[in-house]
């Protein structure tokens, strides 16, 4: 049976502070977050005589938009030689094979 280690006693023990950086005062300046700091602004896009081109204001839809044109490559077509079947073949060196014949 194996023994297991007494129980800490640390319950007791308070937490360590976390080390001071020197930006207390800067930190506790700030303004409060709201709840939309994340939400970005929607922005109106650009008007098209701005001689900007697309892909610099909207690459996510730009990017989309290629991704979705492009084919499934395909391969190359396979030259096959043609072999001309009525021509007589000539004769090989091997005799034909020899038929089984019948035992009575």
């Amino acid at each position: 049976m194996a023994k297991t280690s007494p129980k800490s006693s640390a319950t007791g023990t308070a937490l360590a502070q976390p080390p001071k950086n020197g930006f207390e005062g800067l930190e506790a300046a700030l303004p409060e977050l709201q709840e939309d700091f994340l939400k970005l602004p929607e922005e109106e896009p650009l008007p098209p005589d701005t001689g900007i081109p697309p892909a610099l204001y909207q690459p996510r839809e730009t990017s989309i938009a290629l991704a979705s044109s492009r084919s499934t490559p395909v391969p190359r077509p396979i030259d096959r030689e043609q072999i001309d079947l009525t021509v007589n073949l000539p004769p090989t060196s091997q005799p034909p094979p020899s038929l089984p014949t019948q035992r009575a």
